[in-house]
C-alpha cells in the first residue's frame, strides 16, 4: 500500500486492489476515513483517549496471520474477502442497538459508510443529508452552534475550544 495518500489505519480496502492508482483515490475512499474518525470519536465520548488507544489494539490484534498487525479497520479473509474487523463492527452494533433515536442513525450511517464496497458507499452529499437529520434545529445562544441530538457527538462537540 505504499505510495497511497492519507493514514493506512484510514484506508479503505480498494487501496489494496493491484489496479488501484498510488496517489489517485474517489471521494468513496473519503467518506471511509471519515467514518472510521468518527468511529474513533465515539470510542473517546464512551472512554476518553484510554478507549480509542484499545480499540486501535483490538484492531492490531484482529489482523489475521500471516498478514502484517494494521490498524486498519478491516481485514482479508480467506479467499482475499473483505471485511470489517470484529471491533469495528461490535461499536456498529453497540450504536445500532441505542436507544438515543440519533445515535441509531449515526450508526446506521457508519455502516454504509463502513461498506468493503466502495460502490455501495453514500456520496458526501448523502452522508451530509443525514447528519443533517441528527442536528437539533435550535441554535444554543450563548455560542451560536448548533448541537447534535446525538448524546456521543453532543459531549464532544461541548470539549472543543471555542
Amino acid at each position: 500500500m505504499s505510495g497511497v495518500a492519507g493514514s493506512i489505519p484510514y484506508a479503505p480496502p480498494e487501496t489494496i486492489n493491484d489496479n488501484y492508482k498510488a496517489g489517485y483515490y474517489k471521494t468513496s475512499y473519503d467518506i471511509w476515513s471519515m467514518a472510521c474518525i468518527m468511529l474513533e470519536i465515539i470510542q473517546y465520548y464512551r472512554g476518553g483517549s484510554i478507549a480509542v488507544k484499545a480499540f486501535r489494539e483490538q484492531r492490531l490484534n484482529e489482523t489475521p496471520s500471516p498478514q502484517p498487525r494494521t490498524a486498519q479497520f478491516w481485514k482479508v479473509e480467506a479467499g482475499r474477502e473483505l471485511r470489517l474487523k470484529p471491533s469495528v463492527d461490535a461499536v456498529l452494533n453497540w450504536l445500532s442497538k441505542s436507544l438515543i433515536k440519533a445515535d441509531t442513525q449515526m450508526g446506521l450511517l457508519l455502516t454504509k459508510m463502513l461498506n468493503v464496497s466502495p460502490g455501495n458507499r453514500p456520496t458526501a452529499l448523502e452522508c451530509y443529508q443525514e447528519l443533517q437529520k441528527m442536528l437539533l434545529v435550535e441554535e444554543v445562544t450563548h455560542n451560536n452552534k448548533y448541537r447534535w441530538k446525538s448524546s456521543m457527538l453532543v459531549c464532544y462537540l461541548n470539549h472543543l475550544p471555542r
